[in-house]
């Protein structure tokens, strides 16, 4: 008997945050995201969000050229969950830095939110659906930057990785928080 109900607890737990979740999500479907300086603005939609057919985020599409810093500035802000850009460059085979401003916001209670950034070798290395949901693989990452909850704000240090694209995102809101991250030589 208590088997059948740690299995209930645990299928109800997944279930509430399935649901928490898809209420968060829904509640930003259709609003569009971006810099509006010419990279790449990303749309949410509710098509993406539905529990029948659940699908992995839309990979943004980076050029493979770009400015490149070793000082890179994201700041989340207000209730919108997504990283202000698609692509963000760093010069390959030298540390840098991603300086992390976290003032999110719960819509209804105005309570921080406890993101990260982490960095993948893929998307596929990040995240995986299982379930009707998605599984985060943290062992997997490259980096794991420590959860900051808003408003604070954290400097992670990156150490120094080979040329290419990368996968980053939010372990606690892969779904919404991800980007790619392009280390250039």
């Amino acid at each position: 008997m208590s088997k059948s109900r740690a299995i209930l607890g645990k299928g109800t737990v997944a279930l509430v945050l399935v649901a928490v979740l898809g209420v968060f999500v829904l509640s930003l479907a259709a609003l569009r995201f971006g810099s509006g300086d010419g990279h790449q603005a990303r749309t949410v939609t509710a098509s993406q969000t539905t529990e029948s057919s659940p699908s992995l985020p839309q990979i943004p599409i980076c050029s493979d050229k770009g400015e490149t810093s070793s000082q890179i500035e994201i700041t989340l802000e207000g209730s919108l969950a997504a990283f202000p850009l698609d692509c963000y460059y760093a010069p390959a085979d030298q540390a840098f830095q991603i300086v992390f401003t976290n003032d999110l916001k719960a819509e209804n209670s105005g309570v921080g939110v406890r993101v990260n950034i982490s960095i993948y070798a893929s998307q596929s290395e990040a995240v995986s659906l299982v379930d009707g949901g998605i599984q985060v693989k943290q062992s997997r990452a490259i980096f794991a930057g420590p959860f900051v909850t808003g408003p604070d704000s954290i400097t992670y240090a990156i150490p120094p990785l080979a040329a290419g694209s990368y996968y980053m995102q939010s372990d606690s809101a892969a779904m919404l928080l991800f980007a790619s991250l392009i280390l250039v030589p």
